[in-house]
């Protein structure tokens, strides 16, 4: 239940709050917030691509290399979905949810 509970926040929430917070500052016509936020979001991508270029590392770390992540066990649409952006699932550094 939890593991289903994590995995909605991870694919849904956080794409949602970045879409919500777009649109609800364009509704609300405070152009100053929407352009720092703009600029905030492009600023994090430009400075996270070369660390996703240059320095893949794999899901679970080196340090547990036996932990196997639960959410691509939970459905293999999920799976699927991970592996067409990533098929080696080497590109979690940085973690751009974080930013």
């Amino acid at each position: 239940m939890l593991t289903c509970i994590s995995a909605i926040v991870y694919l849904v929430g956080f794409s949602l709050l970045l879409v919500f917070t777009f649109f609800l500052l364009m509704q609300t016509q405070n152009l100053k917030v929407l352009q720092e936020y703009t600029i905030a979001f492009i600023a994090i991508y430009l400075i996270a691509l070369p660390f996703y270029i240059y320095l893949p590392v794999t899901v679970t770390g080196y340090t547990l290399p036996t932990v196997t992540p639960l959410l691509y066990n939970l459905s293999p649409i999920i799976s699927q979905g991970v592996r067409i952006v990533d098929p080696f699932l080497d590109n979690c550094f940085p973690s751009l949810h974080a930013a």
